[in-house]
C-alpha cells in the first residue's frame, strides 16, 4: 500500500486534473527527469523515477515508452565521448575534409587538394573550377586516415562512457525510457488511496478510544502489518479493537483479499475486523468474509465508504471487550 507523502501530493494532482500524462526530460548531465514530479513533491530525479515506478506496480499508472537513451553495456552510463579510428588500419590520426569531384574529367579529392589559395583548381587537368553543379560537385565529407591513406565516409566509431568503458555501435543498449499516465483501474485505486480516516480516528477519539489512520503493528508472527486504521479501547490496549483495511479496483474484490486481511487481522490478535471495497467484494468474496465473521462495507465512492465506516465502527465499538495490559506495538 502507498503511504509515502509524496506518492499522496502526486496523486491528488493526477486526481484534481493538474496532471494527465508525466513525460520524461532526457538531459546530458542528469540522465532521465521526471519535472512535474519534481515539482509536486520535491522528490529529486532519481526518487521521482522510484515513485512512478511504484505507482505502476501498484497498478495506478501504466507506462508507455515516451524517449530512449543510449546507454553503456557495462556500467549503464549516458555520457560518452566517441573516437574514430580508421576501419583498415584502426590508426586514429584521421582527419575530416569535404570531398570534390571535377565534373569535366573526373577528379575526386579532398577539397585542401583543389583549393589553390582563394580558388579551386582541379589538380588533375589544371582547369578551374567556378560553379557548383555546373563544373564541380560536393561528395559530403569524408575521413582521411593519414596511417594507411583510406578515404572513407562511415569510419568506425568507439564510444567510450564516463567511467572508460568502451563500446562499439553494435555494443551500446538502447533504453527504453517511459512516460506514465493513469491505467485504466487506476481511478479505483486511486480513490482508495486518496482516503483519508484522519477525521474517522479523530471521531473515535473524541469518543475516548485511541485511533491511527494508517497504522502498522507487528504481529504474534514478527510480521509487521498495515492497515487502514486501527482503533484500541485506550492507548494502553495492546489488542486493537478494529482494524480496518480498505481495498479498490475497477470490479469486484475476490476472495484472495478477504484471506489477506484475514491473516494479518489473526496476528495482530484484533478483536473486529473491518473490510472496506470500493466498488464491492464478488459474492463468494462476500460469503467467506461473512463466515469469518468480518464486517463488510462497501461502496461506490470515497467519501460514501468514509460515512459507512465511522458508522460502522462506532455502532461495533459500543461494545465491550477483553483488553491486555502491554501497549501496542506500532510503527
Amino acid at each position: 500500500m502507498i503511504h509515502r507523502r509524496e506518492a499522496k501530493l502526486l496523486l491528488r494532482a493526477i486526481k484534481e486534473g493538474r496532471i494527465s500524462f508525466f513525460k520524461p526530460l532526457v538531459s546530458f548531465s542528469g540522465g532521465v527527469h521526471y519535472p512535474e514530479v519534481q515539482e509536486i513533491t520535491g522528490a529529486d530525479p532519481h526518487e521521482s523515477a522510484e515513485l512512478l515506478e511504484s505507482l505502476e506496480r501498484e497498478g495506478i499508472l501504466a507506462s508507455e515508452e515516451a524517449e530512449n537513451l543510449i546507454v553503456c553495456p557495462v556500467c549503464g552510463s549516458h555520457q560518452f565521448f566517441i573516437q574514430i579510428r580508421c576501419r583498415t588500419c584502426g590508426s586514429m590520426k584521421i582527419s575530416k575534409a569535404p570531398m570534390l569531384e571535377h565534373l569535366k574529367c573526373g577528379m575526386i579529392e579532398t577539397e585542401d587538394v583543389f583549393r589553390q589559395g582563394d580558388r579551386l583548381v582541379c589538380p588533375k587537368c589544371r582547369k578551374p573550377l567556378t560553379a557548383i553543379g555546373v563544373d564541380y560537385r560536393k561528395h559530403g565529407y569524408f575521413y582521411h586516415c593519414s596511417s594507411c591513406g583510406r578515404f572513407d565516409p562511415s569510419p568506425e566509431k568507439r564510444y567510450i562512457c564516463q567511467n572508460g568503458h568502451s563500446s562499439g555501435d553494435s555494443d551500446l543498449q538502447l533504453k527504453r525510457v517511459p512516460g506514465y499516465r493513469l491505467s485504466p483501474g487506476g481511478l479505483a485505486i486511486l480513490e482508495k488511496e486518496l482516503i483519508d480516516l484522519g477525521r474517522v480516528a479523530q471521531r473515535l477519539q473524541s469518543l475516548g478510544f485511541y485511533a491511527e489512520a494508517p497504522a502498522r503493528i507487528r504481529g504474534k508472527s514478527g510480521v509487521v502489518h498495515e492497515f487502514d486504521l486501527v482503533v484500541w479501547r485506550s492507548k494502553d490496549s495492546a489488542v486493537p479493537s478494529a482494524a480496518v483495511s480498505i481495498y479498490a479496483s475497477d470490479r469486484p474484490l475476490d476472495s484472495m483479499i478477504v484471506l489477506a486481511t484475514m491473516a494479518k487481522s489473526i496476528d495482530v490478535a484484533s478483536g473486529a475486523t473491518l473490510i472496506a471495497a470500493i466498488p464491492s467484494l464478488d459474492q463468494p468474496a462476500r460469503n467467506l468474509a461473512e463466515g469469518y465473521g468480518m464486517q463488510v462495507v462497501e461502496a461506490g465512492s470515497a467519501s460514501d465508504l468514509i460515512e459507512e465506516i465511522r458508522t460502522r465502527l462506532e455502532g461495533m465499538l459500543q461494545k465491550p471487550e477483553v483488553v491486555r495490559s502491554t501497549p501496542p506495538e506500532t510503527y
